[in-house]
């Protein structure tokens, strides 16, 4: 079989392949849309094909300079190949929960959980796999200790390269404080997160990191629903999920109403000595006189709750609720 005919060959059997195990599978196109096989056909930038070029044109040329004898590719095509296999294997698992299992304490994904619908890792995994069984025959020849060297090498290469970047990407790498839960407290206002660190327990290194990374828990005078937030830090990722509070090595306490923040060590209540905005309204609804109309009820709690609060020009856009409920007493 002629070179241009063999490469040929692989090339259409590959693409269609992966394609088709793609939509076997029941995967999605790369951006959502229909079915992995359509999706896996068209080689176009904003569809899943674009991505099997990646690995489909270095097989394609593996086989080609396999067919050339051209060294040192001949001899090292199939080292490099079942590389290509292997990173594609670890690019379909899930490596992010993985690497979470391995450098804390929650348990390793199982069953369903250990794979994930990475198209690239299948298109390498396909590609690998196939262009094996396109090489060209090649007589035996005697290795030595620096052939089976750089054999070695290339077979290992492209999955260290893989596993270098999914650990660099991992969350306890790229992230010191990781979100384990968030939840609402018992009375309304209140909120409690879980945080899972690996930069220790000094107050000031977590509160400065917390501040560069808003998303792991907005403060209480940003957030619009919480008003007191009690923030857990844990040395156990696993205790952090399921919320087991008494296993914090640190507790934050913040309050929305300019009350100082305040530090504990390990597991602390934030709530029972401080009342929130929406304790004191409900504390005035109840004694106010039950006679009144509902709307007149709701007016004269709300004015008893704002005694005191001063008003800013910004308020009725503020995420305060004293000040956003009291700046629209007027009306």
């Amino acid at each position: 079989m002629s070179i241009k005919w063999r490469i040929m060959g692989f090339v259409l059997t590959a693409w269609t392949l992966a394609a088709a195990l793609g939509g076997m599978l029941g995967w999605r196109g790369v951006w959502g849309t229909g079915s992995a096989f359509v999706d896996y056909l068209i080689p176009f930038p904003t569809t899943g094909g674009m991505l099997h070029v990646m690995t489909l044109v270095p097989a394609a040329g593996l086989v080609g300079l396999r067919s050339t004898g051209a060294e040192p590719f001949s001899a090292l095509a199939r080292p490099l190949l079942l590389g290509l296999v292997l990173a594609g294997v670890l690019l379909m698992l899930n490596m992010n929960d993985i690497l979470l299992a391995l450098n804390s304490d929650v348990p390793m994904p199982r069953g369903a959980h250990l794979l994930q619908a990475n198209p690239l890792g299948l298109f390498a995994l396909t590609d690998g796999v196939i262009a094996q069984l396109w090489l060209s025959r090649r007589e035996d020849v005697p290795r030595s200790f620096g052939a089976w060297v750089a054999a070695g090498i290339a077979l290992l290469a492209p999955a260290a390269i893989v596993w270098s970047i999914a650990h660099e990407q991992s969350p306890t790498a790229k992230y010191r404080l990781l979100l384990g839960a968030s939840r609402e407290g018992e009375s309304r206002g209140d909120e409690i997160v879980t945080l899972y660190s690996t930069m220790g327990f000094a107050p000031a290194e977590l509160a400065a990191e917390m501040r560069t990374n808003l998303s792991l828990a907005m403060p209480p005078e940003m957030h619009e629903t919480a008003e007191d937030q009690a923030v857990y830090f844990f040395d156990s990722l696993q205790s952090a999920r399921t919320m087991d509070l008494g296993a914090a090595r640190a507790t934050w306490c913040r309050y929305e109403d300019g009350t100082p923040s305040r530090w504990h060590s390990g597991s602390a209540d934030c709530f029972s000595d401080h009342e929130t905005f929406a304790e004191r309204l409900e504390r005035a609804w109840r004694d106010t006189d039950p006679s009144l109309p509902v709307d007149a009820r709701q007016a004269a709690a709300r004015q008893d709750a704002c005694k005191g609060v001063s008003i800013a020009e910004s308020a009725s856009f503020s995420a305060v609720t004293a000040q956003r409920m009291c700046s629209a007493l007027a009306r």
